[in-house]
């Protein structure tokens, strides 16, 4: 009964992403063609809409170059032991444990928990009282600043902060007293803890390549094989649109762009980014507000790169599959985040490369747990 209402209701959401593409498109593949397609690869209808499935031109025979998320989960779950989950989920547990194992991360000015107190970066705890917090924010942290929530993701919850005084001011350009600033930090945004950290710069080149203010960062997915040699398998550079302060895509509803990279030289190809009509993906040879072609720039400390989360994986263990969220600044990579369940780099379309490592590693277990219900 549960299966056949969840196919229902899949069908049902289906015809309505059919119905988008025809709107944008002037036609679609067919409701019949859409709801197979989906079932068979495993990918929500709204999944394959924004990668532009249900265009009526869309070549099928393409289909082995995407992976849905619900199959890429289940390949990360085969080589990542999902109780240690928290280890990555949790930023404040990470950057605890990155810092343990030198792994280079922003600088950390306090971890706080709402109703409990927390600890500062020089090991200081400070009680869960407002107006301690609020010295601490006005006196000793720096002019520049980030919050973060403990435990979040695709950019949710994150701002940066510039203080003047006793004043505050975000990316948007609201103004914050002391007292609103701790109101802030107890509010539910924060409720799993509260991350204060150091507001990172982009390289001089990335900015010259960008135009903008905010920090743009290299996603760099690593797998650590059975010898315990981490490799790279894929990395793209994520590039906020003007105006946006995070660099999260998600399925580019923000305007936000990403560019796939070479991994031997660092030199990344054309962008891509939504269609102006909502459905499917397209390339941009060059950056809308620099005019700079992205084929003629080489990301700096490329190499260097490569050799921090190749370490960092191999800190990780038993997490072999790690997306990381790694910025390129004036001194060189700094890991911003360590994601466990990182979701598939499908606008590129080369998922099948990572699909083959993943599951060729995953196959002995499966192989295994075959034979232990035959027996």
């Amino acid at each position: 009964m549960r299966k056949a209402l969840r196919q229902m209701a899949m069908a049902i959401e289906t015809a309505r992403y059919c119905r988008k593409a025809r709107q944008a498109n002037g036609g679609d593949i067919g409701f019949l063609k859409a709801v197979r397609m989906c079932r068979q690869h495993r990918f929500d209808p709204s999944e394959a809409y924004y990668l532009g499935f249900f265009d009526g031109g869309f070549d099928e025979a393409t289909l082995d170059r995407y992976v849905s998320r619900r199959e890429l989960t289940k390949l990360q779950e085969r080589v990542n032991p999902p109780s240690w989950a928290d280890l990555l989920k949790n930023k404040g547990m990470f950057y605890r444990f990155c810092m343990a194992n030198e792994v280079p991360v922003p600088a950390l000015y306090a971890l706080y928990f709402p109703g409990c107190g927390g600890v500062l970066g020089d090991g200081r705890w400070l009680a869960a009282k407002g107006r301690a917090w609020a010295r601490h924010l006005s006196e000793e942290l720096p002019e520049t600043f980030v919050f973060k929530p403990a435990r979040g993701s695709n950019g949710d919850g994150v701002a940066v902060f510039q203080r003047c005084g006793d004043e505050f001011t975000d990316a948007a350009g609201r103004v914050y007293d002391a007292g609103e600033m701790w109101r802030l930090m107890s509010s539910e945004t924060f409720r799993t803890g509260l991350i204060i950290q150091e507001r990172l710069q982009n390289h001089a080149d990335l900015d010259r390549l960008t135009g903008s203010q905010f920090l743009q960062t290299i996603r760099a997915c690593t797998f650590v094989d059975a010898t315990g040699s981490a490799r790279l398998l894929h990395a793209h550079l994520k590039l906020t649109a003007k105006g946006v302060a995070t660099d999260n895509f998600g399925v580019g509803l923000g305007g936000n762009l990403q560019c796939c990279v070479d991994l031997d030289s660092g030199v990344p190809g054309a962008a891509v980014r939504l269609r102006p009509c909502g459905h499917g993906m397209e390339q941009v040879e060059r950056h809308p507000e620099t005019g700079m072609a992205f084929g003629e720039f080489a990301l700096p400390h490329w190499r260097q790169l490569g050799d921090v989360v190749n370490r960092a994986a191999e800190r990780f263990l038993p997490v072999r599959a790690i997306g990381w969220d790694v910025a390129i600044t004036p001194t060189g990579p700094v890991v911003v985040e360590g994601n466990i369940w990182w979701g598939p780099n499908n606008p590129f379309g080369n998922m099948d490369k990572v699909r083959r490592v993943l599951a060729s590693d995953a196959a002995p277990a499966v192989a295994e747990e075959a034979s232990l219900a035959v027996s």
